[in-house]
């Protein structure tokens, strides 16, 4: 079989079992660089220890969101006391004596001192829901991420980049040198060097 033939003939088998050759090679060698996920911080340590305080302060405000009321309630009062009993006592002695025993009397310090509770009790809804909305904000704006994740596809190694890259290659390389013969004539002569034919 002339040596021309032998080589049109291997030529379908030689090319892929050299590639895969390579290629097998390559992957021993190549070192693969498994996938990750790196996490970046997007606060300074300044702003994560804020953002961790503004958070522990707001589930405890949470709790109870009309703590902080009772100065008011009790500057309230302490009006009442001061300027509303006085004042009516005043206006019920201009009556007469005993003006201060009778049932009018009582009957308006009761009814001052219901209108006082009942506004302090709708005075004390309303702080408890503004607060509450203000520290919903802020346990919000405490819930954002403080790092990025980066994720980082598998990625193969340098002698597997060249074997993969090679093996791509290589099939072309070898049919357009085999056509242009100068595969052929290549083989021949170094086979006439080492003294075969």
């Amino acid at each position: 079989m002339p040596w021309s033939a032998f080589l049109q003939a291997a030529a379908p088998y030689a090319i892929p079992a050299a590639t895969a050759g390579i290629g097998g090679l390559a992957s021993l060698l190549g070192k693969k660089k498994r996938a990750q996920t790196t996490q970046l911080p997007t606060l300074t340590p300044e702003q994560q220890a804020w953002q961790s305080q503004g958070g522990q302060m707001a589930m405890q405000g949470l709790q109870d969101p009309t703590a902080g009321f009772d100065p008011i309630a009790q500057q309230a009062r302490s009006r009442f006391q001061t300027q509303t009993v006085p004042s009516l006592a005043e206006r019920f002695t201009s009556f007469g004596q005993g003006g201060q025993r009778s049932s009018d009397f009582m009957g308006a310090m009761a009814g001052a001192g219901t209108d006082l509770e009942e506004g302090l009790a709708a005075q004390q809804s309303q702080y408890g829901l503004q607060n509450r909305g203000l520290l919903q904000q802020l346990l919000g704006m405490n819930m954002q991420p403080s790092f990025e994740n980066i994720y980082q596809p598998e990625q193969m190694g340098g002698m597997q980049r060249f074997g993969a890259n090679l093996l791509g290659q290589s099939p072309q390389m070898f049919a357009s040198a085999y056509q242009s013969q100068g595969l052929e004539d290549i083989i021949k002569k170094y086979l006439q060097a080492k003294g075969g034919k």
